[in-house]
């Protein structure tokens, strides 16, 4: 590793990188597909069509509502092939933006549309030059896992553990790559790397973002397993891959769970929802049958093994809600307050039913304070089990 100066100076949205070519994964040999005149995607995965979310209209769903589950509905549309991008000199920008000859390696696999939004409209600062952070070369080849929101859990969940899967599929012998993070990526998620996916701490190399500018010989970035959250049906495989890594076997879906932010709250990496009313949700839940769930209390196995036996999960929108992903097929999924669509598209890949609730909130300095209707609430559980039994 040594420090050079960076020379090219550039304040413009930067150019994308255009030559990209695709070879299938099968046939070729990962030790030769870097180039110094293009980049290689190789495909694992065909390219593909995301179907429509199963999402039910309730008899106490309001009129905004339902216009919302019409519109979560209406996502669908191709996804891109799955495989492994391979850059020779390639660098890294702010948190993990992939350059090849200062072109940004900006495909839908890789960022999603809102980020390539922000860069085209001027509105991502860490793209461009950098002129306090300074080029740190390191020699050999590298790996890069990052996706958009790496310090939060539901990232991690569906962005950088997929892609570490993906890496795994293609490199199935015991490859001596070294993985490339941020010195703020999260203690959690590293620790996953190294028991579920056997990624040594001695692979792991830190840099700072703000004051590096980290240059490789050769990198090699996984792509995402969607398209701005529309899944490609391959990440099932990663769940039943990553189930069977942890002896969790596939069982029908007997519990009833309420996922609480309240103690995650103070600790978020994202903007921070409150239930103002939380006690009487819980006093509510609890009656119909329901177990009040935080995830932080559990390790990350733990966590899959109990969403692995889910017949009814309600939450807030949120990354523990996210853990859904592993709960059978069927799994109904009551999303309090959605703030996106990414749930409604983890139902459809996972193929749960997936039901919505808004609540009466306001905006605060300390974020969303949101106050549950429990008649309401009690009205929609009891038609989500009847309709589950």
């Amino acid at each position: 590793m040594k420090h050079i100066a960076e020379v090219v100076l550039y304040s413009k949205i930067p150019e994308n990188i255009q030559d990209v070519r695709i070879v299938k994964a099968g046939q070729c040999d990962g030790s030769l597909l870097f180039s110094e005149d293009y980049v290689v995607k190789a495909e694992i995965f065909d390219a593909t069509i995301a179907t429509s979310p199963d999402t039910v209209v309730l008899p106490t769903n309001t009129s905004a509502e339902r216009d919302l589950l019409g519109l979560f509905h209406s996502f669908t549309g191709p996804v891109s092939e799955v495989g492994i991008y391979f850059l020779q000199n390639a660098l890294l920008r702010g948190r993990g933006f992939v350059f090849s000859g200062h072109r940004l390696l900006n495909q839908p696999d890789l960022v999603p549309q809102y980020v390539r939004d922000m860069i085209a409209n001027g509105q991502r600062d860490d793209v461009y030059y950098n002129p306090q952070a300074c080029l740190t070369h390191y020699s050999g080849t590298y790996v890069s896992l990052f996706s958009e929101g790496y310090p939060i859990y539901g990232h991690w969940l569906v962005d950088t553990l997929p892609k570490a899967w993906l890496y795994k599929k293609f490199f199935t012998q015991n490859e001596d790559h070294k993985f490339v993070f941020t010195q703020d990526v999260p203690e959690f998620g590293l620790k996953i790397l190294r028991d579920i996916f056997q990624i040594s701490s001695d692979r792991l190399v830190f840099y700072d973002f703000g004051g590096e500018t980290p240059t490789f010989d050769r990198l090699i970035v996984p792509s995402l397993l969607h398209n701005s959250h529309l899944f490609h049906p391959q990440i099932m495989q990663y769940v039943t891959d990553t189930k069977a890594g942890l002896g969790i076997s596939d069982a029908q879906g007997e519990l009833k769970l309420y996922i609480s932010r309240s103690k995650f709250n103070s600790k978020s990496q994202s903007y921070k929802r409150f239930i103002v009313n939380e006690s009487a949700v819980v006093d509510a839940l609890t009656a119909c049958g329901f177990q009040t769930v935080f995830p932080e209390d559990l390790t990350w196995p733990e966590q899959i093994a109990l969403f692995s036996r889910a017949k009814i999960v309600i939450g807030e929108s949120g990354s523990g809600l996210h853990n859904t992903l592993f709960s059978p097929l069927g799994t109904s999924v009551l999303c309090i307050q959605p703030n996106n669509h990414v749930q409604a598209t983890l139902a459809q890949v996972a193929q749960h039913k997936f039901y919505i609730m808004s609540a009466d909130s306001i905006d605060t300095q300390n974020g969303q304070e949101m106050s549950v209707d429990i008649e309401r609430l009690t009205s929609m559980v009891m038609a989500i089990v009847s309709a589950s039994n």
